[in-house]
């Protein structure tokens, strides 16, 4: 969490210093020789750019400050977590050993009763009897057993109480694990709350500038593809998320393919690399590379998980049912992945074969991203238990995706 407000905190100085490069820019069209309509879009665009980075660095400020405030709640929450399991710990071990010692303690306590029972008879019997020359418990045997039973007893009652105080604490602390547990859900649903109005507004989409036709291109916007280019990414992108709700209804139904595979010239995975998470995969595995010395031939297996922080994003995508953010992404969450290095280009650049793999289950698909390094993880949605009771009929039965593609990886 330190890292992601670093992060955060770090981005919001860029973009601050970058509002103040690009104002330092503007200053200079006072007395600039460039002038007519591309010089005048020009300006016009640069105090667009300015105004949203000030903007932006300050909404990024605000989500540091929130993340800051998350972090020390989560702390106090995890710290009352983590003293709520030792005591348990505790009340368990004592528990255990009382319940050894109660049983144990009843036991010789029916035996000693049997014994003075069986002892009493014998004394109670006639005086023709006992004068027989046959040889019984005396008098004497009789006080020693009820000596003994008396010792027992205090036993018992001893042995009774610390099961019963070893039991309380037990209880205490499974009751002070779900206030933090309600502590930590209330706070992180704030949290994300505050983070999405916070961040909201942060990234500003520019309109396109068009028609510089004395000093500029007449035909293309300043940023961005041009229509046809956007044509074919949106069509890219529909395709991407088309097999993602594909997936979605053979999950839901049980019924259709159970495994899906995806390589590198599909939209699914084009769109896929594209994501934050598969960027992050690929950074580590370069990182992975270089410190190995991996060469042609050499590969290795890694993991990337899902964090909490990913949560609000990939919401709002599965919201908007992928018109915002990365719907393959979303859908695949955490995935591990094997990399092969395949050889190099004319440039020396590593070419790598990666194959990620991905199982959606009804765990996956509720689990809390990060939340199996928590207290007691890992934590699902709440539509955790409705959806395995729904597995008994068939619905959401495990599908697997795989999705193959080569990287280009710097050799240094």
């Amino acid at each position: 969490m330190r890292t992601l407000r670093s992060l955060v905190d770090a981005e919001a100085e860029r973009l601050r210093c970058q509002a103040e490069s690009v104002s330092a820019v503007l200053g200079t069209f006072a007395d600039a020789h460039w002038t007519g309509k591309a010089a005048d879009g020009f300006e016009s665009r640069l105090r667009e750019v300015s105004e949203a980075a000030r903007v932006a660095s300050a909404r990024h400020g605000q989500a540091a400050f929130a993340l800051h405030v998350w972090s020390s709640r989560l702390q106090s929450v995890q710290e009352a977590a983590d003293a709520a399991l030792r005591v348990a710990q505790e009340a368990e071990e004592d528990l255990a050993l009382a319940q050894a010692s109660v049983g144990s303690l009843m036991g010789e306590h029916a035996a000693l009763m049997a014994t003075l029972r069986s002892i009493e008879a014998a004394l109670s019997a006639n005086a023709d009897s006992r004068r027989s020359g046959m040889h019984g418990p005396s008098d004497a045997d009789l006080m020693v057993a009820r000596r003994r039973a008396d010792d027992v007893d205090a036993e018992l009652a001893t042995a009774r109480f610390v099961l019963n105080d070893a039991q309380e604490r037990l209880d205490a602390a499974r009751a002070r694990a779900r206030e933090a547990q309600e502590e930590f859900e209330a706070g992180e649903t704030h949290f994300i709350r505050e983070l999405e109005e916070t961040l909201d507004g942060a990234v500003v989409t520019f309109r396109a500038v068009n028609a510089i036709h004395d000093s500029g291109p007449a035909s293309r916007s300043v940023q961005g593809p041009n229509d046809r280019e956007l044509t074919e990414i949106r069509g890219l992108i529909g395709e991407a998320n088309d097999s993602v709700w594909e997936m979605v209804q053979a999950w839901v139904s049980g019924e259709g393919a159970r495994e899906y595979a995806f390589g590198e010239h599909d939209a699914f995975t084009k769109v896929f690399r594209k994501s934050a998470s598969a960027r992050q995969a690929m950074k580590e595995m370069t990182e992975n590379i270089r410190a190995n010395g991996h060469g042609p031939g050499d590969g290795d297996e890694l993991r990337f998980d899902a964090k909490a922080s990913d949560l609000p994003r990939d919401a709002r995508t599965i919201a908007t049912l992928g018109a915002e953010g990365n719907l393959p992404e979303a859908f695949v969450g955490s995935f591990g992945y094997t990399y092969t290095v395949l050889g190099t280009d004319p440039l020396g650049n590593f070419r790598v074969r990666v194959h990620a793999t991905n199982v959606t289950t009804v765990e996956s698909g509720t689990r809390i991203p990060g939340s199996g390094e928590w207290p007691g993880g890992p934590y699902h949605l709440p539509p955790y238990s409705k959806l395995k009771k729904l597995q008994e009929s068939g619905q959401y039965a495990d599908i697997s995706q795989e999705i193959t593609w080569v990287e280009v990886v710097p050799a240094r």
